[in-house]
């Protein structure tokens, strides 16, 4: 799954503020309670998100999923959110548009858009159908972390 670092502050008003750093000018959420800064960062990431992914090359993309620094924390990503988001790496890094994918799919041209859209959920299944007709195979791996 990908995550972003971020910080949070209290601002003199009382509201908090998430900063993530690596979003460059697209780095600010703030609310009025903590817990409604993570549901705004839930609701706000994936868009967000995508005009990175549209404007950026991949190396830029890569370096906004860094560690967080002193002072900072990691913020998951859904497990929906961080397979679009490499899936629409996939699809940057093969030069494929959306009417390439929905040839490869066969799907309507309309399909395919929503399938690079983060803020659109899609589910799992059709994912890994994506990821196949790349010639991606998609593998899940589960832990038990109370066995030693």
């Amino acid at each position: 799954m990908f995550s972003l670092p971020f910080s949070i502050s209290r601002l003199a008003d009382g509201t908090y503020q998430l900063h993530f750093r690596t979003l460059g000018q697209h780095t600010f959420i703030q609310a009025a309670t903590l817990g409604r800064a993570f549901d705004h960062a839930d609701a706000d990431l994936p868009r967000l998100l995508q005009i990175i992914l549209q404007e950026q090359s991949i190396t830029r993309i890569q370096k906004i999923f860094t560690e967080p620094v002193a002072g900072e924390d990691s913020y998951p990503l859904s497990m929906s959110v961080s397979l679009k988001i490499a899936f629409v790496l996939a699809c940057k890094e093969r030069n494929l548009s959306a009417s390439d994918l929905a040839q490869r799919m066969n799907l309507r041209p309309s399909e395919a858009h929503r399938l690079l859209r983060l803020a659109h959920k899609t589910k799992i299944d059709t994912l890994i159908r994506a990821f196949t007709a790349l010639g991606i195979r998609v593998q899940f791996t589960l832990t038990d972390r109370t066995q030693k």
